[in-house]
């Protein structure tokens, strides 16, 4: 049986996708809270529109795909960020009821919502009585 913090580590350890564009990923987030995970992803200057998220075989896939194309011949003096293209992929742990999971997008943030299934749940300490 897999601890929380082994189903947390799989659950954002995407490094073993290792996207060929990791300096332009958006930075994430993720909590767990009593009954669900939440993924916070950083994706300014995008919209709604323009991100997709899908869930394939236990793999959920975040893709960004900005209107805005790069100009080949533009010269920078200075270039401290990329806004393009992205793609981030995250494993779900099998505490993770997919047919639930919901996202919201405001103000620059996509928010992803896993809720854990109801088998999941940390209700907490009880007593048992004895029959």
């Amino acid at each position: 049986m897999k601890s929380n913090n082994d189903l947390l580590d799989r659950l954002f350890n995407d490094s073993v996708w290792n996207d060929s564009f990791a300096s332009s990923r958006p930075k994430a987030n993720v909590k767990e809270e009593k009954d669900q995970f939440v993924i916070e992803l950083v994706a300014p200057g995008f919209t709604k529109e323009q991100i997709n998220i899908n869930l394939e075989k236990e793999i959920l896939t975040i893709k960004g795909e900005s209107e805005k194309k790069e100009q080949e011949a533009a010269r920078y003096t200075t270039r401290e960020f990329v806004a393009g293209d992205f793609v981030r992929r995250f494993s779900m742990p099998d505490s993770v009821d997919t047919e639930n999971i919901t996202a919201g997008f405001s103000n620059g943030i996509l928010e992803i919502r896993l809720p854990k299934r109801e088998e999941n749940i940390d209700r907490g300490p009880r007593t048992i009585k004895i029959g």
